[in-house]
C-alpha cells in the first residue's frame, strides 16, 4: 500500500470512527423502520377485511396500534433515511479536505503525492462501511413509502439546501401532486439513475404492470 493510501485508510477509519459510527445504528433503524411500514400496511389492510368481526375494544385497540406506528414511521423514518443517503459524500468530503490540509503539512515537493490519480467516488466509504449498501436501501423504502414519508424526507433536502438526488424526483413529484409515478420516458430514465428497485416499482405498479419487468 503506497504512504498516500495508508494516510487515506488511516484518516478514513479516524473520522468515520469519530463522527459515523452511529450510522450503522440509523442503519439498523432503518431497517427496523422499514419492516414496521410493511407491518403498518398489511394491519390496514387487515382492519378493513375484518372490520365487522372484531370487537369495539379490539378495534380501538388496532387502530391505536395504526396510529402509533404511523406517527412513528412519519417522523423519525424520513430523518433517518436523509442520514444514511447523505453520510457516504459528506464523509468523502471531509475525509479528502483533512488529508488535503495534512498533506500540505507533510509534503514537500512529494513525486508520489503530486502526481497521484485522483480518488475514485465511494472508494474511502467502502473501506469503512460494512453495512447494506446505503443508496440501494433508502431507495428500495422509499419506492414502498407512504406520500408523506416521502414529503418529510424531500423536507430536510430544502432545509439543507441540497439537492435530491435525481433518481428520486419523480417519486418525490408525485408524492408532492397526490399521484401515482407514471411510467413515461422522463421518469424513467430519472428512476434508472438509481437501485433498479426504483425502476421496478414504477412498471410493476398494480395500475400498469409490465410483465418483462416484473
Amino acid at each position: 500500500m503506497s504512504t498516500r493510501n495508508a494516510r487515506l485508510r488511516d484518516l478514513s477509519m479516524r473520522i468515520f470512527y469519530k463522527n459515523y459510527a452511529y450510522l450503522m445504528e440509523v442503519d439498523a433503524e432503518v431497517e427496523e423502520y422499514g419492516q414496521m411500514m410493511d407491518e403498518l400496511r398489511t394491519l390496514s389492510k387487515n382492519i378493513s377485511i375484518d372490520y365487522l368481526s372484531l370487537s369495539p375494544k379490539d378495534l380501538r385497540e388496532v387502530h391505536l396500534k395504526r396510529a402509533i406506528m404511523t406517527e412513528k414511521i412519519n417522523t423519525i423514518l424520513p430523518q433517518k433515511l436523509f442520514q444514511l443517503i447523505t453520510a457516504k459524500k459528506q464523509f468523502e468530503l471531509e475525509v479528502l479536505e483533512q488529508h488535503k490540509a495534512l498533506e500540505a503539512d507533510i509534503r514537500d515537493g512529494d513525486e508520489e503525492d503530486s502526481q497521484a490519480t485522483p480518488i475514485p467516488e465511494g472508494y474511502l466509504w467502502a473501506q469503512v462501511w460494512s453495512g447494506y449498501d446505503i443508496d440501494e436501501r433508502v431507495c428500495d423504502i422509499l419506492a414502498r413509502a407512504p406520500r408523506s414519508v416521502l414529503l418529510a424526507f424531500a423536507a430536510f433536502f430544502s432545509k439543507k439546501n441540497m439537492e435530491l438526488p435525481i433518481c428520486l424526483v419523480p417519486f418525490i413529484e408525485a408524492a408532492a401532486c397526490n399521484k401515482i409515478v407514471l411510467p413515461t420516458s422522463s421518469n424513467l430514465t430519472k428512476a434508472s439513475l438509481g437501485p433498479y428497485s426504483l425502476m421496478r416499482s414504477i412498471v410493476c405498479s398494480p395500475n400498469y404492470k409490465v410483465p418483462e419487468f416484473c
